[in-house]
């Protein structure tokens, strides 16, 4: 059985030696996993964000880190949010 937390860990070593194809797909595929079989990890959307700021693709990035704050149970509020 595939452990997918070191899929995704995998995925960020890949990422920080700058090898962004092998990144994507191990993240990708480590959070359809993940998802699967525990539901969400944030770590995950972190993960991913980090790779398309790497790739310069900023909204994806944004999209991601958005997406680490909606599901962490320690959020910001709102207002702060915001501003």
């Amino acid at each position: 059985m595939i452990n997918a937390f070191k899929v995704n860990k995998f995925g960020a070593f890949c990422l920080q030696a700058s090898d962004l194809e092998r990144a994507e797909k191990l993240l990708l595929k480590g959070r359809e996993i993940i998802e699967k079989r525990f539901g969400i990890f944030t770590n995950c959307y972190m993960n991913i964000g980090n790779l398309w700021a790497q790739r310069k693709d900023y909204q994806k990035a944004i999209d991601n880190y958005e997406k680490v704050i909606e599901l962490s149970p320690h959020k910001a509020p709102k207002e702060f949010m915001d501003k």
